[in-house]
This record gives C-alpha cells, structure tokens and sequence, in this order.
C-alpha cells in the first residue's frame, strides 16, 4: 500500500500535462457570443482529437426556428478533429444557437452549444460552450452495468483460465470448475453483445427503445469502436472451440499431456488478446504512441490474473468434497501468490501512469466527478493491497506450514485407518486432531479474505466502468443561479407546476408536471411547450419534453442564448378535443 501511493505521489509530482480523453472543442467559427455584421456562409468547428459525425449532430435554430443546413456536416477528409457545416444564404438578423453533439475518438459522445448573433442582436456568451459529457439515463446506467459486466467476465473467464493453467491443473477436471468457466464466457459474450447493441443510441443521444435498430448497429459496426469488439466476439468463439476440444477429463491435467499443453495457449491466449480488444472501447484509444496502448493492455490483463484467480482460488477453498488436498493446495496458493504480488505491481504502476495521462494534473483530481471516482478506486485498491498481504502472510506462514508438517493429507476423518493404541497412539491421534483444525482454520481465514477481496475487487470494476465514461481532466462549470419554479392554474381545477434550472444563460433542464384537480399527476393525452425571449430578438421555438410518466415530462438540454425574461407556452391537450394554453415567465441570470 506504501509502495502505490509512494508510486503515485512520484508520477503526480511531474509536470502537469493536457489531459487525453474526450473530445473537446478548441476553436469554433463563428466565436461563441459574437456579433457579426451579416450572417456566416458556414459553421466551422475543431476539437482536440479526431471525432465522428452522429444523425443530426449539428443543429442550428434563429429567431424564426430551426434553420435547414445547405448540406449536412463534413468532417474535413485530411484533419478528422474539423467539422464544416455550409449555411443557407439569406439569414436575417437575430440570435442563432449552435447545438451539436458528437462522438469522440474513445468512443465517448460529446454535446454543446454556443451561440452568436447577426445584425443588431447580441448575444450573451454562454459559459459552458465546450464539450459536455451526457448525464445518468437510463441507457448510459446500463451500458454502465454491461461494462461492469464486461470487465468481470474478462477477469474471470482470462485471469480463471491462467490460473488454472499455471496454478492448479487438477482443476480441469472438475465439472463445478468447467462450469464458471462456461459461466464466464457467457457472461462475456452477452456484455460484447449488449455494449455492441448499446453503442449506437448512446452516440446519438436516444433511448433504450433503439438499443436493436439494424441501422444503429451497422453504424457501429462499420467505426473503430465496432471493429475492436468485433474482435472481442471472434476470440472469445475461437475460445469456445478451444473450451470444447478440451472437454477431455483427467487428460488435461497431465504434465505435458496435449491436452495440458493446449490449456496452458487456451489460457495466454485469453490473458493476452481479450485485454488488447479492450482498447479501442475507452479512453486510451484517443491517446497516440505505444506506450498508452501497452499500459491499457498490461492494466486489463494484470487485473484479470488477479481477479480471476482470486476467484478460482475460493473454488479450491470449497467443500471438503472438492478442495486438494493440503501440500497441493499450499502450492496453488503460492503460486498465486506470486501471480498476484506481479500482478498488483504492474497494477500499479500502469494505474499511476494512466491516470496522470488521462487526468493531466493533480488540480483536476478535485472538484470533478473524475477525480472523485478516480480517488474512490485509489482508496479500494489500497485496501486491497492490505486484504492481499493479510492472505499472502497467511498462505507462507500457515498454510504452508500445515501442509509441511502433515506430510500426507489431512483431510480424511479421524480414525478412517486401522485403530491407533496405546499412549503414543493417542499422542499421534492428538497431534493429527491439532493439526486437522488448525488446517481447516486456516483455510477458513484464507477463505473470508479472499471472498472480501473478490467483492472490493468488484467494487473497482464498477468504478472503472463509470471511470472510462467520464470526461476526465474536466472543470465544472462556474456556479449559477439556483433552479426556479412557477405553478399555473388550468380551468377545470387542475394545474401546472414548472422547475426551470439553473435558469442562467447556456443549457437548462425544464421539469413539468400535470396535476389534477384532486393534486394527482394527470395522464393527458398531450402536453407542447414553446420558449421566446422577445427581448433578445428569440421567437417562438419548439422545445422537446420527454414523458418520464403519468403527468410528468422533462426537456434536458434547453438552451437559453441570453440573460433577460424568457417565456414559456405550454398547450396541454386533456381530452381529444379540450385544449388550454398557459403561460410562464422566468428571469434567465
């Protein structure tokens, strides 16, 4: 534990450096809040790092609606981090709203808006121009959870087929041990196949409804992202060909049986190539040179040695009906226990390095959900550094020493053999009864210490599954005005409640409920809504609301260009030919 945060300290007192990860945007034309004389022919745009175009990406809305493009986006064909989006002629005066969203080369979407005003209108600059990460919805929740899924698998089905090849070979020939493994696969298989299918709506910014359009998928499948979980499905069918050749029993655990031999590729095989299809799924894909892309690779594979022999090594400390025998026992838990001491080692120094590189300097560990969810995984991991020298104390001075001192196996009942008399007998017998619990002690603690460090070991891999999809190195946004709301009387007895925030200038989130005259959410059929800010020259503009449930419906990116009164309309349509218009007004800071 010393070691990783001596480690730590020494890659953070470096010099600070950009951060890598997630596209952010540099330079855009025209300028956020400015004012030009006539309207531009174009919108250009560039980012830190090579982006994709998504459907609709770019959407440009003035005083009078959206406006349709003269052709839709382009990235430029010799620099992938410029977009051109061409204009029609002819846009009158007023303030305009760039909003645009892209993916970033980690495979990450982006989304932001800035604004800029033609002729007399000028607009306010907004503060939070640059690239934004999505919020938690539903879809970004689940594709959470399937790469949590993902990463588990992979320490299992990896880290478990290397331990068996190199720790305990008797295993594979037991039916409960082939059992996780085909666990492990499947588990495997179906987080590639539901981070493929996710890929799609995640990029586009839609719901959990889209998650199986063949369009959204042949999208995917045809970007760097498809390609490298492509490969992840071939090898893990070439791993299932392989698994099924060897369904040979006690042949494959003879020393230098074909068998053994072929576990032992199966297994290196899996440590080294899933780990290397991991790359072009985060953050280390956007950063150049092979150093960022040998430590991406080391990191996956060392954490899967060490999890999923943590988790085969609990198999060998089961029922007394499965378990080795104590000598045999002791040398797989040696073994593993220099697996892991090289494991925890590369660990950490490949976690340090990747850190710095994503987050660029130690500022950016504070204040950002990065850097919070960065120093959450730091604080597990120490603790299990400290689970993982209580085991390996415990493996050489105890388990080892059982083993040593019983010569034979200890794990056959008292008395099985022929009757032992006489008082040296009874000797013999009490020794063997000592040493019998002492063992079965042993293997209890060694158990419950393992076990808790395959739950912490889960806990990092949840962490690093929101880790590898949250912007790292970024700085929140400057704090603004709190959220406000209205209430809005409708005839009948019924009413609107209205929850506008951060009501200040750039993106906000509009909250809106429908109530009843007996103050019950009202499941109308319809429900519109319409903002203008006739003081800063915005017409009548269409906002999106989302039906979240009976009565309740949400717009999350409402861009508000300028400080001063906006004006909200809301039709609420509650029978099919009973419709009723209100109108609200709140002050944008």
């Amino acid at each position: 534990m010393l070691v990783l945060l001596a480690a730590f300290g020494l890659v953070w007192a470096g010099p600070a450096q950009p951060a890598f990860a997630h596209a952010q945007v540099l330079g855009t034309s025209p300028a956020n809040g400015a004012q030009l004389a006539s309207a531009p022919s174009e919108i250009d745009m560039r980012f830190s790092e090579g982006v994709l175009l998504v459907d609709d990406g770019i959407q440009v809305v003035g005083p009078n609606g959206p406006v349709r493009p003269a052709s839709s986006a382009q990235l430029d064909a010799q620099h992938p981090d410029q977009l051109h989006l061409a204009l029609p002629a002819g846009l009158g005066s007023g303030i305009y709203t760039v909003n645009w969203r892209v993916v970033s080369a980690d495979s990450h979407p982006v989304h932001g808006a800035f604004v800029f005003g033609v002729g007399g209108a000028r607009p306010d600059r907004l503060p939070t121009a640059g690239a934004q990460g999505d919020g938690q919805s539903a879809l970004s929740l689940t594709f959470d959870l399937f790469r949590w899924l993902g990463y588990a698998a992979l320490g299992l089905l990896a880290g478990g087929a290397g331990f068996l090849a190199v720790c305990w070979p008797d295993g594979l020939t037991q039916r409960r041990v082939r059992r996780v493994l085909a666990l492990a696969w499947g588990a495997s298989l179906s987080a590639t196949l539901g981070v493929l299918l996710l890929q799609g709506p995640y990029a586009d910014g839609l719901g959990l409804t889209k998650v199986v359009s063949p369009h959204l998928v042949a999208v995917t499948l045809g970007t760097g992202y498809g390609h490298y979980v492509l490969a992840r499905l071939v090898l893990l069918l070439a791993a299932l060909v392989l698994g099924l050749a060897l369904r040979g029993g006690p042949a494959w655990a003879r020393p230098g049986s074909t068998g053994r031999r072929i576990a032992v590729g199966c297994g290196a095989a899996l440590g080294v190539g899933l780990p290397l299809t991991w790359r072009g799924t985060g953050h280390t894909i956007a950063e150049p040179g092979l150093l960022p892309a040998a430590a991406d690779a080391l990191h996956l594979a060392a954490m899967a040695c060490w999890f999923g022999g943590l988790v085969f090594l609990l198999l060998c400390l089961g029922r007394a009906a499965h378990r080795p025998p104590a000598e045999r026992l002791a040398v797989a838990a040696g073994r593993f226990s220099l697996v892991a001491t090289g494991s925890v080692a590369v660990l950490v120094v490949t976690g340090c390095y990747k850190a710095w590189r994503e987050v660029g300097s130690v500022a950016a560990l504070t204040g950002t959900a990065y850097g919070t969810l960065l120093v959450l995984k730091l604080g597990c991991t120490c603790v299990l550094l400290w689970l993982g020298m209580q085991s390996r104390g415990l493996v050489r001075r105890r388990l080892a020493r059982s083993a040593a001192e019983a010569g034979v196996p200890v794990l056959e009942p008292v008395g099985a053999g022929a009757p032992v008399r006489g008082r040296t007998g009874q000797r013999a017998e009490r020794a063997r009864r000592e040493l019998a619990a002492r063992e079965a002690l042993d293997r209890r603690q060694l158990r419950w210490s393992v076990g808790i460090e395959v739950v912490f070991v889960l806990v990092v891999l949840a962490l690093t599954s929101v880790l590898v999809a949250t912007p790292p190195g970024a700085r929140p946004a400057a704090a603004r005005s709190t959220s406000t709301g209205q209430r809005l009387a409708l005839r009948g007895g019924g009413h609107l409640t209205l929850t506008l925030g951060p009501a200040g200038v750039g993106p906000n989130s509009l909250a809106l409920t429908v109530l009843d005259p007996t103050g019950k959410p009202w499941d109308v059929p319809e429900v519109t809504a319409a903002l203008s800010m006739p003081d800063a020259g915005v017409g009548r503009l269409p906002v999106t609301l989302v039906r979240t449930g009976a009565g309740n419906y949400q717009s999350q990116n409402l861009i508000l260009p300028k400080s001063g009164t906006a004006r909200l309309e809301i039709t609420v349509r509650s029978t099919e030919t009973d419709e009723e218009t209100v109108q609200g007004e709140f002050t944008v800071f």
